[in-house]
């Protein structure tokens, strides 16, 4: 019998014995139901499903409810067009949040913020210290015992609390700063930026992009005018993948 003919044999006793094709089409299902749910995660159909699909880091939210995509080797976070999106750039850490669709936050337990769309509120968790732009005021508060920042209605001063930094708007210049040792803040004449001083954490509001941040160690936090980014630093966030 020529090796030909052998394997015919094998395949057609494989494939017509009645436990072997039961064997087959059991593994077959098996390790379809293993590949398809590979990495993966998601929540029922019709609810909005997300997904990490295997060796990509990518997730998914059914569509026309919301979509956050994780791109492969791009950390890249997003939620479906017109209902918000989030975004984590490559390299960057930053995520944002879709214009006039209202909150973003971080952590439970690290501090919380968001600006409301068409209020202007924004804050950080009680305990953590709070800050809030008030609507139509433009006023914002940092809790009180833990530096104190104000912008008065209409007249652009904002003061940190006393023996913690202050931090000031001169005027027609547009600069703010914050005391000496404790981190400099400053927003540039006719830009809008504002930062505060390396190994302190980084904050800032590009001009005509809205932009901050709040210190390193506590997340960084913004939301970017008409498109809104915002991003919790690494060790303290959130956006975790669901293990499967």
């Amino acid at each position: 019998m020529s090796k030909t003919s052998i394997k015919l044999a094998i395949r057609r006793a494989v494939t017509t014995d009645p436990l072997n094709q039961f064997l087959n089409d059991n593994l077959k299902a098996a390790l379809r139901a293993a590949l398809r749910h590979s990495g993966t995660s998601g929540q029922a159909a019709n609810t909005g499903t997300w997904r990490q699909a295997a060796n990509t880091g990518t997730w998914r939210q059914a569509a026309n409810t919301g979509t956050w995509r994780q791109a492969a080797n791009t950390g890249t976070w997003r939620q479906a067009a017109n209902t918000g999106t989030w975004r984590q750039a490559a390299n960057t850490g930053t995520s944002g949040q879709a214009a006039n669709t209202g909150t973003s936050g971080q952590a439970a337990n690290t501090g919380t913020s968001g600006q409301a769309a068409n209020t202007g509120t924004s804050g950080q968790a009680a305990n953590t210290g709070t800050w809030r732009q008030a609507a139509n005021t433009g006023t914002w508060r940092q809790a009180a015992n833990t530096g104190t920042w104000r912008q008065a209605a209409n007249n652009g001063t904002s003061g940190q609390a006393a023996n913690t930094g202050t931090w000031r708007q001169a005027a027609n210049t547009g600069t703010w700063r914050q005391a000496a040792n404790t981190g400099t803040w400053r927003q540039a004449a006719n830009t809008g930026t504002w930062g505060q001083a390396a190994n302190t954490g980084t904050s800032g509001q590009a001009a005509n992009t809205g932009t901050s941040g709040q210190a390193e160690n506590t997340g960084t936090s913004g939301q970017a005018a008409n498109t809104g980014t915002s991003g919790q630093a690494a060790n303290t966030g959130t956006w975790d993948k669901l293990q499967i």
